[in-house]
């Protein structure tokens, strides 16, 4: 085995034993110390990564019988291998191994390549694993990345016939980075047409550069490469800088957004969690071989199909910096992100989740010398003022300033500083041409605007919810154009300004709710979109005001344009109510999916994905409250413990990104075991105590009421009052009656007499 070889084995070895220990953790892969991870892999465990990853047939696969014998023998070999590591973690693999291993973290997630169709992520590729979430929540922010890597080719493309891979770095000049290799087979392949320059050539005809190119789609967004500029740092090895520029001019479409370029080490040194590269992988020099009896490029193709030169984001993380190559390698990529032939100018974004900016560094590669990588500017323009809601505490718990214009892809209705700008727009810009052209400013993405006939309350309805849904509300909120006007930049100032969750009570629907510090922060981080954790965990004494902590979930799924859903006993006795109410909540009771035959856990997926489905078909985001999980003093359950069962599941599939971001869970009087599959991010606990409510608290309600004439009690007024109503309440004969209810209702009536006045 060459050295080469043999370190590219160990590689993989170490990815496949890293997300075995993550696994049996509960950890992120990249957050596993090397020092803890286990050499050996687990045999049972890596093979039923590969089983579930590969248990159904992918919708690019031509030939489903051929898929499923490459499947067998892949699950076959992928014992043996594991078997083998797990005996002595430290053998060498043969070829066929390596083979068996560079297919497994491909399958599993560990290192998947994923198609890009109309500038986004194909996040339902049933290989994307572990990376799900990030990708879903860098959603956004990858969008302009994605739409400025460009596929360099010949005329008459294919995915064969094509030169590299490039991207925009300078959108008014029209300039694109690659690499000089890929400059040079221009030269060679278009001798007849290209005339020399002093630092390149110029191209006369037969080059393009198109930003499509993507698996599925017929699509294309091609531009003339006109001239080529090499970097001028050339020789042996690594005394070589890979890259070199293209100059390009428009067809029919404006130039794609630029990824600027910065100095900035942190991604290639390593101090990222996590990045991927995004380009278009050629088909491989070689095809694997046959080793063992077994055909590796049939397994492959099989397995994975036929596709190249389509555009891929595939994600890893940084294991070598800069400066460091490997032995027998005249270029080195520091990071586990799948590359292949003609990808390697690839950018390299920096996207995990809750990031606020997109950076990307060049994949061009230095030979022989130590040198800054390049990253981008922000991924757009937000307000200077803009409190984004981006800062969570560590380990993913207590968001703070959770804004709900900004964190989310639906315009807040319900809250009064909605209203407040929508009022205030209507009223500053009142024609429709206007209305349309401050609009189509905003973005170049959103959907077309209807205006004929219209009144402009609702043309500004419209675009207000295209706007939020398309991501486009900060930027709209950053145009000079838009804050112009006086009393729209007020209201703007309103919303960036805003915070569901600054107040402390809250009055709906006849409930005032009192807030708990520990609760206000949970919520913050359930809230946005984006959140990895969906699920808040009740658990408390008896009496302790577990079932109040509904009111509050329920106030802030209205806050964020969801419809609030409460279950309890008394309310549902069975799953077959519990399922008839969720479906009743987006109006569709008859779509319940028959039972048959199938298995109870079977049935319960099946329901499960029917209602994401019917939620994102009606655009219609749920909160749910399920109350009495527990059980009695007694032992005995509270609620049917086959809900809880179904609730588990429903909180499991809630790590799919397609089906997390349409629900939230709030689990009341749940018992103290959690599923083993739950990921850690994914849930969330709040212990509530009756002395959670003391007269601080009481206070702030006091200090945030306004009276007639907008009139405010001073700060020893309502401390005054505070202390009169926890005094009431722990002094109430009504012992039997729960502490936080009594202070509520002291709360209510001392309110109730401040507002009807002197009598």
């Amino acid at each position: 085995m060459t050295t080469t070889t043999r370190t590219a084995a160990d590689r993989l070895r170490q990815l496949v034993a890293v997300r075995s220990t993550a696994d049996r953790s509960g950890a992120a892969p990249e957050s596993v110390p090397v020092e803890e991870v286990d050499p050996r892999p687990g045999a049972d465990e890596v093979t039923g990564r590969v089983e579930a990853a590969l248990d159904q047939v992918p919708p690019w696969v031509d030939d489903a019988d051929e898929f499923r014998r490459a499947r067998e023998i892949l699950l076959r070999e992928t014992r043996i291998a594991g078997e083998r590591l797990d005996a002595d973690p430290a053998a060498d693999l043969t070829a066929g191994e390596v083979r068996t291993l560079e297919a497994v973290v491909r399958a599993d997630g560990s290192r998947p390549t994923l198609f890009v169709r109309d500038d986004r992520v194909d996040e339902a590729h049933p290989m994307i694993g572990r990376w799900a979430g990030a990708v879903a929540a860098a959603r956004e922010a990858l969008r302009p990345v994605l739409q400025a890597v460009g596929r360099i080719q010949p005329d008459n493309a294919t995915g064969d016939n094509f030169f590299g891979t490039g991207w925009v770095v300078d959108a008014e000049n029209g300039l694109v980075l690659t690499n000089l290799h890929v400059m040079e087979v221009m030269w060679r392949r278009l001798r007849q047409a290209v005339a020399p320059t002093d630092t390149g050539f110029r191209v006369l005809d037969g080059a393009h550069v198109d930003f499509a190119a993507e698996s599925g789609r017929t699509r294309t967004r091609r531009f003339r490469v006109v001239e080529a500029r090499s970097s001028g740092v050339d020789g042996p090895d690594y005394a070589r800088l890979d890259a070199a520029v293209l100059r390009i001019e428009p067809i029919e479409h404006p130039v794609p957004q630029a990824v600027p370029v910065l100095a900035d080490p942190d991604g290639p040194n390593g101090v990222l969690a996590s990045l991927c590269t995004v380009g278009y992988p050629g088909r491989p020099a070689y095809q694997a071989g046959t080793h063992e009896g077994i055909d590796w490029a049939w397994v492959n193709n099989a397995l994975f199909g036929h596709r190249y030169g389509v555009k891929r984001l595939a994600p890893g993380t940084a294991h070598r910096p800069p400066g460091s190559p490997e032995p027998g390698r005249t270029r080195g990529r520091g990071s586990s992100a799948t590359t292949a032939r003609r990808s390697v100018a690839a950018p390299v974004p920096r996207w995990w989740p809750g990031s606020a900016t997109r950076r990307a560094r060049s994949a061009c590669t230095s030979r022989g010398r130590r040198r800054t990588r390049t990253w981008p500017t922000p991924c757009r323009p937000a307000p200077a003022n803009c409190a984004r809601s981006a800062c969570r505490s560590e380990g993913g718990r207590g968001a703070t300033m959770a804004n709900p214009f900004l964190d989310q892809n639906s315009y807040p209705w319900s809250h009064p500083e909605a209203a407040k700008l929508h009022r205030a727009l209507t009223v500053a810009v009142h024609r429709p041409a206007r209305i349309d052209l401050l609009y189509r400013m905003t973005g170049s993405d959103l959907p077309a605007l209807a205006v004929e006939g219209l009144p402009p309350d609702l043309i500004w309805k419209q675009a207000l919810d295209n706007i939020a849904a398309c991501g486009r509300l900060a930027t709209f909120l950053a145009m000079k154009d838009v804050r112009r006007y006086p009393a729209v930049c007020a209201a703007v100032e309103a919303v960036l300004a805003a915070d569901v969750t600054a107040a402390t009570v809250r009055a709906y629907d006849g409930e005032r709710v009192l807030d708990r510090i520990r609760l206000h922060d949970l919520l913050a981080a359930l809230a946005p979109d984006s959140s990895q954790t969906k699920v808040i965990l009740v658990r408390g004494g008896a009496r302790s005001g577990k079932s109040h902590s509904r009111h509050r979930f329920e106030w802030m799924a209205r806050q964020w344009g969801a419809a609030p859903v409460y279950l309890c006993s008394g309310m549902v006795a069975t799953v077959d109510d519990v399922i008839y109410s969720l479906y009743a909540g987006v109006e569709s009771t008859g779509s319940i999916p028959p039972r048959f035959d199938s298995l109870q856990h079977d049935w319960y997926r099946k329901v499960c994905f029917k209602l994401g489905e019917l939620a994102r078909a009606r655009g219609r985001k749920m909160w749910i409250a399920v109350d009495d999980l527990g059980a009695e003093a007694d032992g005995a359950p509270l609620l049917d413990t086959e809900i809880r069962t179904f609730f588990d599941l429903f909180a499991l599939i809630l790590m799919n990104p397609t089906f997390g971001p349409w629900f939230r869970l709030m689990l009341i009087h749940y018992p103290d075991a959690v599923p083993t599959k739950w990921a850690q991010d994914l849930w969330c606990e709040d212990v509530t105590s009756e002395t959670d409510v003391q007269c601080d608290q009481v206070a702030e309600v006091f200090q945030s009421w306004s009276g007639p004439d907008d009139k405010k009690l001073r700060e020893d007024e309502a401390r005054s009052l505070a202390v009169d109503v926890i005094t009431t309440a722990d002094n109430s004969p009504l012992t039997s009656v729960p502490r936080l209810r009594r202070i509520s209702d002291a709360l209510k009536a001392a309110l109730d007499t401040l507002e009807s006045g002197p009598s």
